[in-house]
């Protein structure tokens, strides 16, 4: 059976921030293979849009969201199949507490920002992270505060 829900299906999706709503979106639906790129002004609401995919972000009551057809995620799972490339992730990586650069390179295996307990990585992922690591000439950076780097 082929799956043909679209990849995103949103609906009365407002999102808020204090008393600010910083997205409100009516509708928005991209099919099943399709792409699509997200273009407007600062302050439009393209970071909170993608952080609502990525599920950073919840949006106010009443508001039908759907990603790959579900409606809800454990959020490990979900960002595990998506590849979501912004300059505000840069923001996470210098948050406290300080995350060092091999673990964040071995988190990528579960789409999360560091390590966590509930989280066992093998050696063959250390290993193929330090090997990537290698492969772009960043392996002298182990060791390093990821807060450290430009």
């Amino acid at each position: 059976m082929v799956d043909d829900s679209p990849l995103l299906a949103l609906s009365n999706v407002r999102v808020m921030a204090d008393d600010a709503c910083i997205l409100d979106l009516p509708a928005l639906t991209i099919p099943a293979g399709e792409s699509a790129a997200i273009l407007g002004a600062n302050g439009s609401g393209k970071s909170t849009l993608v952080k609502l995919i990525a599920r950073q972000l919840y949006p106010a009551w009443g508001a039908d969201v759907r990603i790959f057809g579900q409606d809800s995620w454990n959020v490990f799972d979900l960002r595990k199949l998506l590849g979501i490339v912004s300059s505000t992730m840069q923001l996470d990586f210098d948050a406290e507490p300080p995350l060092e650069v091999l673990d964040c390179v071995v988190s990528g295996f579960f789409a999360s920002r560091g390590l966590w307990a509930h989280q066992s990585y093998t050696q063959d992922m250390v290993d193929v992270s330090v090997a990537a690591l290698g492969d772009v000439g960043a392996q002298h950076l182990i060791g390093r505060s990821m807060a450290s780097l430009s």
